[in-house]
């Protein structure tokens, strides 16, 4: 957001506060979609929460770890760089990455079988949607769309999404050059600067927090990956993040994408465990390989 496009916005913004549209403020009636306490945390937003946690625990979107001994390709890219110091070490590695993981369909993204009649069979990799995701499938590939095409404009590109997507590949040589410059900006600020973080907009690591049995708990990235990766690259032992949901599995049945058909009962719980885990699907197999060469 430029601060001289809207300054009354980035100064409040510095402040705590935030513009939000009508909508988010008008009471969200759930009595015939999910009748339950469960319900609204996956369908109205609450107030944020701040954290910290060690980035081990940080899973991507929608896959692998942010551990520094792990295969995140943006890991392994970063660790590159501070070795090589190029911005070709990091081109490098996210041109292997995306080559070797290219998914026909969003279903292959998951580490288990979908029903075959999903909708998700048919959609690409990067219009995935998750369980408990608020938006659907639909509404998913026009939000997609239109956030990969603003941050390939800020980042002085004009690519859209046909052009790649930053998680899975294929991706065109001008992408990789984008989100390698992303990255390598963000790893020279924290070197430089130290980790800094504000209460305004974009001002964390906005994370899901994923509740399992026995205390055990993870956190998903929903904005900041490129951060994430570099807290932990970097040796930060903790990092604070910011809480915009927490997800319990045993809320499954109020889960958006489980009410509305889109994921059966079963396929839901199984992407909970699969994010919980850090579960690597088969379809990054030669990409392991590749990482593993690397560490």
């Amino acid at each position: 957001m430029s601060v001289f496009k809207n300054p009354v916005r980035f100064i409040l913004n510095l402040a705590g506060y935030e513009v939000v549209k009508k909508d988010i403020i008008r009471p969200l009636d759930l009595r015939n979609v999910c009748n339950s306490p469960s319900a609204v945390g996956y369908y109205s937003y609450i107030q944020q929460a701040i954290i910290e946690s060690s980035p081990e625990l940080g899973r991507g979107r929608p896959i692998f770890t942010f551990s520094r001994e792990g295969i995140n390709p943006f890991v392994v890219a970063a660790k590159s760089y501070l070795v090589k110091g190029t911005l070709e070490s990091i081109r490098e590695v996210l041109d292997n990455y995306y080559n070797l993981v290219q998914p026909k369909n969003a279903s292959e993204i998951f580490s288990f079988s979908l029903r075959k009649d999903s909708p998700l069979n048919k959609l690409p990799a990067w219009s995935i949607v998750m369980p408990w995701d608020k938006r659907n499938h639909k509404d998913q590939l026009k939000h997609v769309k239109k956030v990969v095409n603003k941050e390939n404009k800020q980042a002085g590109g004009a690519t859209g999404i046909e052009d790649g997507w930053a998680w899975t590949g294929p991706a065109n040589p001008e992408k990789i050059i984008i989100e390698s410059v992303r990255l390598k900006s963000i790893l020279d600020s924290i070197k430089k600067r130290g980790y800094q973080r504000h209460n305004g907009m974009g001002g964390d690591i906005s994370v899901y927090i994923f509740m399992g049995a026995n205390d055990k708990w993870c956190w998903q990235v929903k904005t900041g990956q490129h951060r994430a990766t570099a807290v932990s690259v970097l040796g930060y032992r903790n990092v604070a993040l910011r809480v915009i949901k927490i997800l319990r599995r045993e809320d499954v049945h109020c889960w958006p994408n489980v009410k509305n058909g889109l994921f059966t009962t079963q396929e839901a719980l199984s992407a909970f465990d699969q994010v919980l885990t850090g579960e690597i699907p088969g379809i990054a197999a030669k990409w392991v390989d590749y990482a593993r060469s690397k560490n």
